[in-house]
């Protein structure tokens, strides 16, 4: 029992030292781990540099002013005067087409409206007393006219020859057709043959052909002499309306109606002159001639392109930048581009237009942004289609003190402020003004020096560990590098 109860208190004896040996390492261990993870300030020098915020875009050399040429009359090609590569002055004649035709109607057009010209003339000249005279005359001798119509047409419907001839052939008429049918009776009681009835008959059909022939005759005179007086009142009318019209002066509906004719006709002019300048295809402005699809012999005429001319003396870039630096596209920003084939070459410029509405380029959402090339400083041949590389320039401030925006602590909206590290390690709040910011650096405009060492936060370690809290300005404290102290 003894035995047993001595092997326990050594068993316990080798525990309580195991454990307190244990205890000892492990606070040694951990202390070491403590004194190892410590956190380490870091700290930044107010320097002086240069800071731009620029956008990265390419696209394409583009003529200020790119022409179509057409020819906006139909016909034969007859002169081409240019060639692709010709450099040409505003005016300069670039193609002839045929003008045979065209000429042709523009005399017939100068004829018509001569015409119309001397019709409206006449119209509107006052009648001498000649002219009032010979209407006068007109309405005289048709007066006359008439009356003699008169006569006659009353001598015709009272004449009795007219009256007698009509009335002896009915009289023969009636004669026969009495004898006719007497022998008809003759006959049919057996008194007499069929050949008396027959030869009644004749004489009786000779008498009615005399009766309608006379009567004809008398129609026609009678018709004649009405139709002489119809047209001899009608000519008095007419001669009669003559003078007075004459004596009222022009109508204002015949001027107008003979005004619009002559207005027709010079527009009728001008679009056959026009036609004939068509035939002629000129140049609109200085430029070089970049195609030409046309030939002698070949019928044209449309909108179907002639000649193709380009003004490269104020070359444009159209180019494009992503969606996300559509911030940097602001009229009036300077630009400077790089051109694939002249890699040593810089040319200048200036946004001059942001298009309204994204468009997609390579299967990506961007902004098209047209912008000014600055030839004057270069002097080589640029040839519209050209790749370039183009950089906006956003902002830019050179020779400023700038900081790491690590070390900014926003307090507010455009509100900043910076733990300054003074000569005992202290950490000192500071206001400062902020001007232009990339993602590495931020231009100071107000509130350090240069040289100044500001704080921009802790190294970081497996566990973290207490430093002084500054109190802000208007209440409130911030620990470096914690939570609001980095943006």
């Amino acid at each position: 029992m003894r035995k047993r109860r001595w092997v326990w208190l050594v068993i316990a004896a080798v525990a309580i030292l195991v454990v307190g040996g244990g205890s000892l390492a492990y606070w040694r261990i951990s202390a070491a781990a403590r004194a190892s993870q410590e956190p380490q300030l870091q700290t930044a020098t107010v320097s002086q540099g240069d800071i731009v915020l620029s956008a990265l875009g390419s696209g394409n050399l583009m003529p200020a002013v790119e022409a179509d040429l057409v020819f906006n009359t139909d016909g034969l090609v007859a002169e081409v005067l240019v060639a692709v590569g010709d450099h040409v002055e505003a005016g300069a004649v670039l193609a002839r087409l045929d003008t045979t035709d065209l000429e042709r109607a523009v005399t017939q057009a100068e004829v018509s409206l001569r015409q119309a010209e001397i019709t409206l003339e006449a119209a509107l000249e006052p009648p001498d007393e000649a002219t009032i005279q010979a209407a006068r005359d007109a309405v005289d001798q048709a007066a006359g006219a008439l009356q003699l119509a008169r006569i006659s047409y009353q001598g015709t419907m009272s004449s009795t020859l007219v009256t007698e001839s009509l009335d002896d052939a009915q009289a023969n008429y009636d004669t026969r057709l009495a004898e006719y049918n007497a022998w008809l009776s003759e006959y049919e009681e057996g008194h007499v043959t069929y050949w008396y009835v027959d030869r009644a008959q004749q004489r009786l059909e000779d008498a009615e052909l005399t009766l309608v022939r006379v009567q004809q005759q008398v129609d026609e005179q009678v018709q004649s002499a009405t139709n002489s007086l119809a047209e001899a009142a009608d000519h008095y009318t007419e001669a009669q309306a003559d003078l007075e019209a004459l004596l009222a002066g022009p109508d204002e509906l015949d001027i107008e109606s003979l005004e619009l004719s002559r207005q027709t006709a010079e527009m009728a002019l001008e679009v056959a002159r026009e036609d004939l300048a068509n035939a002629t295809l000129v140049a609109p402005f200085d430029g070089v001639v970049t195609a030409v699809d046309i030939q002698v012999g070949e019928t044209v005429g449309g909108t179907t392109a002639a000649v193709t001319m380009a003004d490269m003396t104020a070359p444009m870039m159209q180019f494009w930048v992503e969606e996300a630096d559509m911030g940097s596209a602001v009229v009036g920003n300077p630009v400077s581009i790089v051109f694939e084939a002249l890699p040593d070459l810089t040319f200048f410029g200036e946004i001059i237009r942001v298009e309204p509405t994204l468009v997609e380029v390579d299967g990506y959402t961007a902004v098209q942004i047209w912008a000014s090339v600055d030839t004057s400083t270069q002097q080589v041949a640029l040839l519209a289609g050209m790749n370039a590389e183009v950089e906006i320039i956003a902002g830019e401030a050179r020779n400023v003190l700038l900081v790491p925006v690590q070390a900014l602590r926003e307090l507010s909206p455009d509100q900043y402020a910076v733990f300054v590290v003074d000569a005992n390690g202290e950490l000192e709040l500071r206001l400062v003004e902020v001007g232009l910011m990339d993602y590495v650096n931020a231009e100071i405009l107000s509130g350090l020096a240069p040289g100044e060492e500001v704080s921009t936060g802790e190294a970081e370690t497996a566990a973290s560990v207490e430093v002084p809290s500054v109190e802000m300005p208007g209440g409130g404290f911030m620990i470096p590098g914690g939570p609001g102290g980095g943006r």
